[in-house]
């Protein structure tokens, strides 16, 4: 029994890690060179900001994704888990993004879009520019509201990437009760909790990032709209 569920633990291993891989050529098959605001508004600015988020988000995602396949690949399972960890959060920008334009869409007002745009465009958390950025958490939380175990998967982690037991004692020691010492080692995690993460992320990543297109249209239209009325509005002067 003990060997069925190693074999199909195996199998399962073999399938994900396949399937990432895949998810990952695909990204790097899309990476874009340019970003062209005509492509949603010759008019709006907010849309572009929109699109810029999308766009720049699949380099980090794509650049992510293949540094952790390949630690993991090589049994580097702590450098595999921290890649992995700051990948989820890139992936959850992008689906707070999705988000955001939707809801714009939705209630038929930009209301506080361009604010949470610029922000993610160019916040900074050293003050080197004027905007805040988002802190990660929130970004972490906003997929957690439809994904129920997202900011228990990104925790566990933090567990890995912070020199805590995880990342020390339970990713590079064996305890010897026989001869009462560890014995040390690369590969002592448990390697689906994080190719079970990496490539669902990318998953989820993929399936927004191709979703986003004809709600950013729409946004546009909302925000070429907004700036029609601003513009047949009387002087108040």
């Amino acid at each position: 029994m003990a060997e069925e569920d190693a074999n199909q633990a195996a199998i399962s291993e073999e399938d994900l890690l396949r399937k990432g891989m895949e998810f990952s050529a695909r990204l790097k098959a899309s990476l874009p060179s340019r970003i062209d605001p005509a492509t949603v508004s010759t008019r709006a600015k907010i849309p572009f900001n929109a699109l810029c988020i999308r766009e720049v988000l699949l380099y980090p995602v794509s650049e992510l994704a293949d540094a952790a396949l390949t630690c993991f690949r090589q049994d580097q399972l702590v450098a595999a888990a921290i890649l992995t960890r700051a990948l989820l959060e890139s992936v959850a920008l992008l689906y707070w993004l999705y988000k955001e334009v939707k809801g714009a869409v939705a209630s038929g007002a930009t209301g506080k879009i361009d604010e949470f745009l610029g922000r993610a465009v160019v916040g900074t958390r050293n003050k080197s520019t004027p905007l805040l950025a988002h802190n990660v958490m929130d970004a972490i939380d906003v997929v957690t509201q439809d994904m129920e175990h997202y900011r228990k998967l990104y925790e566990e982690l933090c567990e890995i990437a912070h020199p805590n037991w995880a990342g020390g004692l339970g990713a590079y020691a064996k305890l010897n009760r026989e001869m009462v010492w560890y014995e040390l080692g690369t590969s002592r995690l448990p390697r689906l909790l994080i190719l079970g993460p990496l490539v669902t992320s990318l998953e989820f990543f993929i399936e927004f990032y191709d979703r986003l297109p004809p709600h950013l249209k729409e946004f546009a239209k909302l925000c070429e709209r907004e700036l029609d009325k601003h513009e047949q509005a009387p002087d108040s002067n």
